[in-house]
C-alpha cells in the first residue's frame, strides 16, 4: 500500500544494500577525516563532537582527496565485483529459460538429479541453482551455499519459476490508475487489501451465480470472527459457524439449503471432520495452511475440498480459490504444497 493507503498495482521495491565506511575505509584515521568533512558541510554540533576526539588533530591533517581516491577505487572494484555477479544471475537465469536448455543446465549440485522441473528448483542470491528440498536440508545443516559457499540462509532461497516467470495480476486484483485514485472504503482501511480481494471475488461470485454457495476456509478459530466481520463489512452475506452442540444443526440447515447467506466461513480446528457441506461449489483459501510438515498441510487443505468434492455434489466443476499474498512466506509455503499436492 501507498503512504495514503492506497493499493499499488505492484509492490516496489528497491535494491537498498548500503555501504558501512568500514567497509572500503579500512584506516581509521581516513574514517575520521571523511566523518569530520561530512560533518563540517551538515551538522556543526557533529563536527565539534569529532574535533574534540583525541585522534582529531592528526587524521584531519590528512588531504581530504588523498583519502577519498583510495576509498572510489575500492567502491570501484566493489561494483565491478557486484556487476559480475549480477552478470552471472542474468545468464543462469537464461540458461534454464531456453528451449534449447539441456538437462545439465537443470541439474541439482546436491543429489545430482538431471533435467529437474523448473517448479521444484530454487536459486540463491549468488545464482547457483538447486532442489529446494535439498537446499533446505543443506542450509540446515550449514547456511551457506553447497557451491560456492557464499553464506545464506533459507529465507534468501527464491522460487526459479516464480523469477522466470513471475505470476501476472487477474483482472480482480489488478488496480489501475483509476482504482488507485479512488479513495478506500471504511472497510478496507480496518481490515486491509487481502480480505478485501477476497470480499470482491465473493461478490463475482454471487453476481454471477445467485444460487450458489461458497466455503471460505481458515486456519484457525481464532481468525473465523474476524474475516467473518471484515466480510460483512464488505456487504458479503457470510456466516459464522456456532460452537457447542448448535455446530450441527447449523451445518445441516446450510446444506439443506435453509439459510440464506451465500457463503459460510470455517476453521480447519472448528470444523467437524467428514462434514458433508456439497451444496457449496466454491470453496476459497484465505491463507495456505500450515502444519509440521508439508505433507500434512496438503492434506488438510484436500480435507477442506473433501467436503464439497463427494458424493452429493451436483455441479459438474467445484471452482477453489487461493489467495497468497506476494514477496511473503505465503507464497513460500505456496510453492512447497505445489512441489508436495
Amino acid at each position: 500500500m501507498s503512504k495514503q493507503g492506497q493499493p499499488l498495482e505492484r509492490p516496489k521495491t528497491f535494491l537498498r544494500q548500503p555501504l558501512q565506511l568500514s567497509e572500503y575505509c579500512t584506516n581509521s584515521r581516513m574514517r575520521h577525516r571523511v566523518k569530520h568533512a561530512i560533518a563540517q558541510k551538515i551538522n556543526k554540533d557533529a563536527a565539534r563532537v569529532l574535533g574534540a576526539a583525541a585522534e582529531c588533530s592528526a587524521a584531519c591533517c590528512l588531504p581530504l582527496q588523498d583519502v577519498m581516491l583510495p576509498n572510489l577505487r575500492q567502491l570501484c572494484a566493489m561494483l565491478d565485483k557486484e556487476h559480475a555477479s549480477l552478470s552471472f544471475w542474468e545468464q543462469q537465469l537464461k540458461s534454464v529459460s531456453g528451449t534449447d536448455a539441456g538437462a545439465e543446465d537443470r541439474t541439482c549440485a546436491i543429489c545430482l538429479e538431471e533435467d529437474c522441473p523448473l517448479d521444484s528448483l530454487g536459486i540463491l542470491p549468488c545464482a547457483h541453482i538447486f532442489h529446494v528440498e535439498c537446499l533446505r536440508e543443506a542450509l540446515r545443516a550449514n547456511p551457506a551455499c553447497p557451491h560456492c559457499r557464499r553464506a545464506a540462509s533459507l529465507r534468501e532461497v527464491s522460487s526459479l519459476q516464480l523469477q522466470l516467470h513471475p505470476p501476472e495480476d487477474e483482472e480482480d486484483n489488478v488496480v489501475g490508475d483509476q482504482r488507485a485514485q479512488q479513495e478506500f472504503s471504511a472497510a478496507q482501511l480496518v481490515h486491509g487489501t487481502k480480505l478485501a480481494a477476497v470480499a470482491r471475488r465473493l461478490a463475482c461470485i454471487q453476481r454471477d451465480d445467485p444460487q450458489a454457495k461458497a466455503l471460505v476456509f481458515v486456519q484457525w478459530q481464532s481468525l473465523e470472527g474476524k474475516v467473518a466481520r471484515a466480510l460483512q463489512d464488505h456487504g458479503v452475506p457470510v456466516l459464522r459457524l456456532p460452537r457447542g452442540r448448535l455446530a450441527g444443526q447449523f451445518l445441516s440447515d446450510f446444506q439443506a439449503g435453509r439459510s440464506s447467506d451465500f457463503a459460510l466461513v470455517l476453521s480447519l480446528e472448528h470444523c467437524a471432520a467428514g462434514a458433508n457441506l456439497t451444496i457449496a461449489s466454491h470453496v476459497i483459501f484465505v491463507h495456505p495452511m500450515n502444519a509440521a510438515t508439508v505433507d500434512m498441510a496438503v492434506a488438510w487443505e484436500k480435507q477442506a475440498l473433501g467436503r464439497v468434492r463427494r458424493a452429493g455434489q451436483s455441479r459438474s466443476e467445484v471452482q477453489v480459490y487461493r489467495f497468497v499474498t506476494r514477496d511473503t512466506v505465503e507464497e513460500h509455503i505456496t510453492l512447497l504444497h505445489r512441489q508436495h499436492a
